[in-house]
């Protein structure tokens, strides 16, 4: 096959199964990039022109799809969930600076809100369902959800302000600070950030001469419950930088730490795991509690490295695209899966493992614990194990399949 596996089949049999086999659905091109919220996942293409909303937990199954035509593509996307309810919205912003809101269920319909905007902008959203667009200019807008007399929800933007740095490259992310959801922006030069809520806006300095050798910024990364935004440069180093905010007044405090540079990493709740390309190891350190583990060793270089929700296990990609799952507190090797096809990413929630597959799929993974209590409640709950057959029916199936096998004309020439 194109992607490098030997695949070898009994004819009638195939043909057979084949005919009984539902289709998988698929997207039009490679899924690119996954976000989750709760039970729907939404994705876009590397063409930025499909955006997908799926169900993903337990079997992966297609909401709805908004394909966007001529020159018009999706530089960004975010997600809310409304509270006391199952619907998730989706705020999609478009190269031509349209900021528009659609319900995940029906991404087709005509948008629940939109409004345009002058310049390039990131958005982001908060646990409570808050978005916050800010713009290369330094202007910072939020768009809140209310509830009408009639029960609908509806959106408004609220709330814009100027910020007093420069922030053309609009490196930005969301923390809870003193139980505030707020945007952090950080300056071009590196050099301050500031932090941005309901209640105020602060401004901090930030000196990190002393840890790195570039103070080319070129991501960050932040947890949107916690406070601990993370800070990688040109020269791949890594620094975490916790933010204190003074109930009392407008100051805030960073506690610094800095890290090993890195090619690949992923930071879930104050645990952060970190690769090097062309090594066999990636090393994991819990930074609440000062924390540097022994590193885990791999059969061979790792392609995607990811970290569960509540950063329990490791899933380390390897070659050639051979999932492994470590949990981490004993750095125990709990599975190893052969991958069927190339991965273009992979993302986790709590108990959830998804993967984006080269053949357009979505491809979900329970995460399961063989020390879990609840583990064979768990998998009595997937829909392939609402029937239950009997041990010996199961033996009796697998002798017959086994004998069929071996007198096959396949087997018998080899």
């Amino acid at each position: 096959m194109e992607n490098g596996v030997i695949q070898a089949y009994y004819g009638t049999q195939a043909r057979k199964a084949f005919k009984n086999m539902p289709s998988f659905p698929r997207t039009n091109e490679v899924i690119r990039i996954v976000q989750l919220l709760e039970k729907t996942a939404v994705t876009l293409d590397g063409s930025r022109r499909e955006l997908t909303s799926w169900l993903y937990q337990n079997s992966a199954s297609i909401e709805s799809t908004r394909l966007l035509l001529d020159d018009i593509t999706i530089s960004e996307f975010a997600l809310v969930s409304i509270i006391h309810s199952e619907n998730i919205f989706v705020l999609v912003l478009t190269n031509n600076h349209w900021i528009e809101i659609y319900s995940a269920k029906s991404l087709n319909n005509e948008p629940l809100f939109s409004f345009h905007l002058r310049s390039p902008a990131r958005v982001h959203s908060t646990p409570s369902g808050i978005f916050y667009v800010v713009t290369c200019n330094g202007i910072v807008y939020s768009i809140i959800q209310q509830i009408t007399s009639d029960e609908q929800i509806q959106f408004n933007q609220t709330v814009n302000i100027q910020l007093k740095i420069q922030c053309s490259m609009m490196f930005s992310s969301v923390l809870t600070l003193n139980g505030l959801e707020s945007l952090i922006v950080v300056a071009d030069n590196g050099q301050s950030m500031a932090i941005w809520n309901m209640q105020q806006t602060v401004y901090i300095d930030i000196d990190v001469s002393s840890y790195v050798s570039s103070l080319q910024l070129k991501t960050i990364t932040g947890e949107r419950t916690k406070n601990l935004l993370l800070l990688y440069f040109n020269d791949k180093s890594l620094i975490s930088c916790q933010v204190n905010l003074d109930k009392s007044n407008d100051k805030g405090s960073l506690r610094l730490t800095s890290f090993d540079r890195a090619d690949k990493f992923c930071l879930k709740s104050y645990c952060l795991a970190a690769y090097n390309n062309g090594k066999t190891e990636f090393n994991l350190h819990n930074i609440h509690s000062h924390t540097c583990y022994e590193p885990i060793q791999l059969d061979n270089e790792c392609q995607e490295l990811c970290l569960n929700e509540t950063a329990t296990y490791d899933f380390a990609l390897v070659k050639p695209r051979v999932l492994f799952m470590y949990r981490i507190n004993d750095y125990r090797q709990l599975a190893k899966l052969f991958v069927y096809d190339f991965v273009s990413l992979i993302i986790t929630d709590k108990e959830f493992l998804v993967l984006a597959m080269n053949d357009r799929r979505l491809l979900t993974l329970m995460i399961v614990d063989p020390d879990d209590s609840t583990l064979q409640t768990r998998i009595q709950s997937l829909p392939s194990s609402t029937r239950q057959i009997p041990m010996n029916d199961i033996k009796q199936v697998f002798d017959r399949e086994m004998q069929e096998w071996t007198s096959s004309d396949l087997l018998q020439r080899s």
